[in-house]
């Protein structure tokens, strides 16, 4: 598929993408035109048969995609897009070590998703990128050196689909440099909102392709689209929270990009793209981006032990591990409220791994997110206590311990009872946006 899918995660886009929402589907959003692409209700899984497309082939689709990328991106390629076609075994050792610019990234995640409770399988994170995309991904674009890869299969009109995507990825990147969505940092909320502008846009414009196809070929599409699914709705393999992290900017992703174009120009759009959103939460409150609100720092807390890995785990991920348990009001509330983080994972000398998560909620007031973290933690073992705020003088920030594994346990266990926030949270300054 497209996108190297980690780097939409790590990059931005494999064609397992589009299935099934893992996290709470986004509040719905008005005047959103509803493509084609995404729809499958086929239940096909057997893969086209016939003689797969030549190199003389794949050079000559190219050219005939080109104007159409260009004119529906309303940009112009640099310089001649550079698509190679590989053989099965070679395509797939290229995504492999594409995909392995991101092993830092989902090395860091696994222990705060072990702790809190996001990887209930214990599946390998690492592997889980791989079984994300699958074995059957067809295109992906290699944002550092500047290639589409393509597979060696039967040129189909999802074949062509997917080098839509890839192309548009190419030429986003000659325009706005996206080199940075193929290593995340931290956890990766640094780089989503760039990953969701380039797996956004490419999905956008093949979507547009995919719509203006003949009946027959649209069902195609949607078929094989269907049968080259991985694993990304199995939780076994790969955890529902990073499925939802790695498929967002398929799907989510074109709702966003879409919203910032009219039918006259994309000069929205591309200010995004060269100041991307600088997390997850505004990617999910797109009000933020307009109104200025940005992620506030939050000082990295002292730890009793040695710290694996710290950094901004996110608004998506925040809300991923609180979702489950915390009801849905009090939920939005707290995360209408949310305006940064850092979480840090560490080891204590005891044998047990703990998690310390400080949480800002800027000049709101912390309520709805104190008791939506407290209600997580009375049922697991965790502790939310209110710490001051090195960085603002005055301010609190809302701590959560939690320790798995050893002897650890946080200092107290909170002993409060989950409830449905009451009244409104007057303070909050951003209106909530689409959740995952």
């Amino acid at each position: 598929m497209i996108l190297g899918v980690l780097a939409v995660a790590l990059v931005a886009g494999v064609v397992t993408y589009l299935v099934l929402r893992v996290v709470r589907p986004p509040k719905p959003r008005a005047a959103v035109p509803t493509t084609t692409l995404f729809e499958s209700t086929t239940t096909t899984t057997t893969l086209p048969r016939g003689p797969a497309i030549t190199a003389a082939e794949l050079a000559t689709l190219v050219d005939q995609l080109i104007p159409f990328v260009q004119q529906k991106r309303q940009l112009t390629f640099t310089t001649h897009p550079t698509a190679i076609l590989e053989p099965d075994a070679t395509y797939s050792a290229s995504l492999r070590d594409y995909l392995d610019r991101s092993k830092g990234f989902t090395t860091r995640l696994s222990e705060p998703f072990d702790v809190l409770g996001m990887n209930p399988s214990d599946a390998n994170m690492n592997d889980a990128l791989q079984a994300f995309q699958g074995s059957k991904s067809v295109v992906f674009y290699d944002t550092i050196h500047n290639i589409v890869h393509v597979r060696a299969v039967t040129a189909t009109p999802y074949l062509s689909t997917m080098l839509v995507v890839g192309l548009t990825e190419e030429l986003d990147d000659q325009h706005f440099t996206t080199d940075a969505i193929a290593s995340p940092t931290a956890y990766g909320d640094a780089q989503f909102g760039l990953s969701v502008l380039v797996g956004g846009d490419g999905w956008r414009i093949a979507s547009m392709w995919a719509d203006g196809r003949s009946p027959s070929d649209q069902r195609e599409i949607r078929a094989e689209l269907k049968a080259r699914r991985g694993a990304d709705n199995d939780a076994s393999k790969v955890p529902a929270a990073l499925a939802a992290w790695l498929r967002y900017p398929a799907e989510d992703g074109v709702t966003f990009t879409q919203d910032l174009v009219t039918a006259t120009s994309s000069d929205p759009l591309n200010v995004v793209f060269r100041t991307p959103p600088d997390g997850s939460a505004q990617v999910l409150a797109p009000a933020r981006i307009a109104a200025g609100l940005g992620q506030l720092p939050v000082a990295t807390p002292a730890v009793d032990g040695k710290v694996t890995s710290s950094g901004t785990f996110g608004r998506l991920f925040i809300d991923a591990f609180l979702s489950p348990v915390v009801p849905s009001d009090l939920l939005d509330l707290a995360m209408d409220g949310y305006r940064g983080d850092t979480l840090v994972a560490y080891d204590k000398p005891d044998g047990a791994t703990c998690v310390r998560l400080d949480v800002t909620t800027g000049d709101s007031d912390p309520a709805n997110m104190r008791k939506a973290l407290q209600g997580w933690a009375s049922q697991r073992n965790g502790h939310v206590t209110d710490v001051d705020d090195p960085s603002r003088p005055g301010a609190k920030l809302v701590r959560l311990d939690v320790c798995s594994g050893g002897g650890g346990s946080p200092n107290t266990t909170t002993t409060s009872t989950i409830a449905g926030a009451t009244g409104t949270n007057s303070s909050s300054t951003v209106p909530g946006g689409p959740l995952p």
